[in-house]
């Protein structure tokens, strides 16, 4: 649109010169520099709309990705929760308690483990 800016401006001075003149035409030169002008102004505010519709399309392709993403994790979150729930009524309740003791120390380890590796880095 911008390398049309310079062909429009020449157009609409070419057409006052025109009117200034005081050309035969004038009345239809009028006519025509009013309907360019009206037409460049259409043109503008339907970009402006459309650039408008993009950004909200955008904005909800990346709200959805997101939410796409949250309804993933409590899925997964869900699968957790529900086979360790199985486990322990399949378990018992001490048998259970013992092994989510169990996994406590080896988170427990896991992150000693990884705080060390650090440091030595």
């Amino acid at each position: 649109m911008r390398d049309d800016n310079g062909s429009y401006r020449n157009a609409i001075y070419d057409g006052e010169s025109l009117v200034t003149c005081q050309h035969p035409l004038t009345s239809l030169v009028k006519i025509n520099l009013q309907a360019l002008s009206s037409q460049r102004d259409w043109i503008f505010r339907l970009v402006s709309c459309f650039e408008h519709h993009l950004g909200c399309v955008i904005q909800y392709k990346d709200w959805y990705r997101d939410a796409k993403a949250s309804d993933n994790w409590l899925w997964k979150q869900e699968q957790t929760l529900q086979s360790r729930f199985d486990l322990v009524v399949s378990l018992g309740a001490e048998s259970a308690s013992e092994m989510i003791t169990h996994e406590q120390a080896e988170s427990m380890l896991v992150e000693l483990y990884v705080s060390y590796n650090k440091d030595i880095l």
